[in-house]
């Protein structure tokens, strides 16, 4: 009798470790599916990373897509320098948010390098949006520059129109 019950023990500890594995090991194996960018900021305490996969900007197009988050004004300052913008520029964007201008910016950066500006170049490059409102940069993986447009008409009229 007792040998029936380690059995039973050891095939019942075996399924859930089973279980356990098939769950577990594709993320551990493959880092997640996440991009370049998100592993590089996950980590920092003053901003908040997030990852979207095939995230859907309309019936037909999904793009994945990384977002830096600062969590406070000084750490959006601090972000916006680490992304090289110019002084002059963080001035002017305090202004227009103290006016109430929800306006957002984008450029094209170097892939994986968002503080590194470039011209579209897919897809050796991503499309960046800047949200001073929402303290936030998007990064997205374009397969296209027609692409890059659509996302950009679409996350204009998202951030500046819809998330009042």
């Amino acid at each position: 009798m007792k040998n029936w019950k380690l059995k039973f023990l050891v095939v019942s500890v075996a399924c859930v470790l089973a279980v356990v594995a098939v769950k577990y090991l594709p993320a551990l194996l493959c880092g997640g599916g996440e991009s370049e960018v998100y592993h590089r900021y996950e980590h920092r305490d003053d901003l908040k990373v997030g990852f979207v996969k095939d995230y859907r900007i309309d019936d037909s197009t999904t793009v994945d897509v990384t977002t830096l988050t600062a969590k406070d004004s000084a750490s959006w300052e601090n972000l916006l320098r680490e992304m090289n913008y110019p002084e002059m520029l963080i001035k002017i964007m305090n202004e227009n948010l103290r006016n109430g201008n929800r306006g957002v910016g984008n450029y094209y950066c170097k892939k994986g390098l968002p503080e590194t500006r470039t011209k579209i170049d897919v897809p050796n490059s991503q499309l960046v949006i800047v949200s001073p409102f929402e303290k936030c940069f998007y990064i997205f993986d374009v397969i296209s520059k027609e692409q890059a447009h659509l996302i950009m008409d679409f996350e204009r009229e998202d951030i500046i129109h819809q998330k009042k």
